[in-house]
Order: structure tokens, then C-alpha cells, then sequence
């Protein structure tokens, strides 16, 4: 999977991890790639299948869109920043996240929930002038945006089994630091975390 897609898909599960109600500390959605990275070491064949499927998905959005390669990896690169100096509401996550277990991915027409999610995400942006500091055009920022949280939300019932393993990861604090050994640190029986519904 390219660096800039797994950047982006890890932004966009920490993200989602708001609209569960789990805390997601400053810096966690930039550096999103590193649930990913836990996810991978961990081999837990239906988290493998689960990023796989999100990396095809955005991969033929960014086809469909017919913007140069160059464009959308400019795009890709920058947005889990502008993701985590703009968060949206958990509320607005949350809604995209029951959308998505109750509305079928169909390509164009997806639920009205993750446009909201793009367009607040835009209006936070523009108070923030973070697009024209890093030279990005807002109608395709939207367009990832949209897309990537309508392939989130479609993904939701596999999202949500690999929640208490992230919820664990980011509870930990240390997550920032350099790892310090190939190994990541033993992560607490699922069991002891709260469950947390969507609604």
C-alpha cells in the first residue's frame, strides 16, 4: 500500500474512533499511520482484509475523479493534517457511522452523513486558511473527504471489531513516542474496555 494512502486510511479510523465515543488525543489523527501499522503487526486477518479493502475503494474513487497522479498524491499527502487541525463534531461522526449501517455504499449517491462530515470539515478549514497555506483546492479536498468517510461508514461492522484494539492503542498515551523495540507493547484484554454504543 503506498505511504500516502496509509497516512490517509489510518487519519481516517482514528477519526471514526471519535463517533464511538473514545477520547482521541492531539496528534493522534496525523499520525494515524500508526494504528495502521499496528494493525498490520497484530495480522489479524479480517483488520488486514479491512485496510486492503479501504485502500481499493479510494484507489477507484481517485480514478473515477480523473485527477492527475500527481494532484491526488499532492491531496492525499496533506490531508490526515488538515484532518487532525480540524476535527469535526463526534456527533457528525457518529451520524455517518449509523448511516453507514443502515444505507448501502452506492457510489455518487452516498448518505447525505458524510458530506455533512466533508463540508464542516471546509468550514473549519476556511476560518483556518489551511488550504491556501498548503496550496489545496477545496472542491478536491471535499471530494477525499467525502469519499473516504463514505468508505469508512461502509466499512462500520468491521471498524467496530478492531475498535477495542485501537481504543487500547490510544489510551496508552505513548503512542507518539519512537517505539523502542520491534514489539509493541501488550495491549489489554479487550474484555476490560466499556463497550461503547453508536447509539
Amino acid at each position: 500500500m503506498e505511504r500516502a494512502m496509509v497516512h490517509l486510511i489510518g487519519a481516517g479510523l482514528t477519526s471514526v474512533m471519535q463517533g464511538f465515543g473514545i477520547a482521541v488525543p492531539a496528534g493522534a489523527i496525523e499520525h494515524g499511520h500508526k494504528v495502521v501499522a499496528l494493525l498490520s503487526r497484530e495480522q489479524a486477518p479480517s483488520a488486514v482484509a479491512l485496510l486492503e479493502r479501504l485502500a481499493q475503494t479510494l484507489r477507484r474513487d481517485w480514478q473515477r475523479s480523473g485527477l492527475s497522479r500527481e494532484v491526488l498524491d499532492r491531496h492525499t499527502k496533506a490531508l490526515p493534517a488538515v484532518m487532525e487541525r480540524n476535527r469535526p463534531p463526534a456527533e457528525l461522526i457518529q451520524a455517518a457511522l449509523i448511516a453507514g449501517q443502515t444505507q448501502p455504499r452506492t457510489g455518487e449517491s452516498d448518505s447525505a452523513p458524510t458530506r455533512q462530515l466533508a463540508a464542516e470539515i471546509i468550514a473549519l478549514v476556511r476560518k483556518t486558511a489551511d488550504l491556501d497555506r498548503d496550496g489545496l483546492d477545496e472542491t478536491i479536498v471535499f471530494m477525499m473527504l467525502d469519499r473516504l468517510y463514505a468508505a469508512l461508514a461502509s466499512e462500520i461492522t468491521s471498524i467496530d471489531s478492531i475498535r477495542p484494539m485501537c481504543a487500547a492503542y490510544l489510551q496508552q498515551r505513548t503512542w507518539l513516542a519512537p517505539p523502542t523495540s520491534p514489539t509493541p507493547p501488550p495491549l489489554p484484554p479487550a474484555a476490560r474496555l466499556k463497550p461503547v454504543a453508536l447509539a
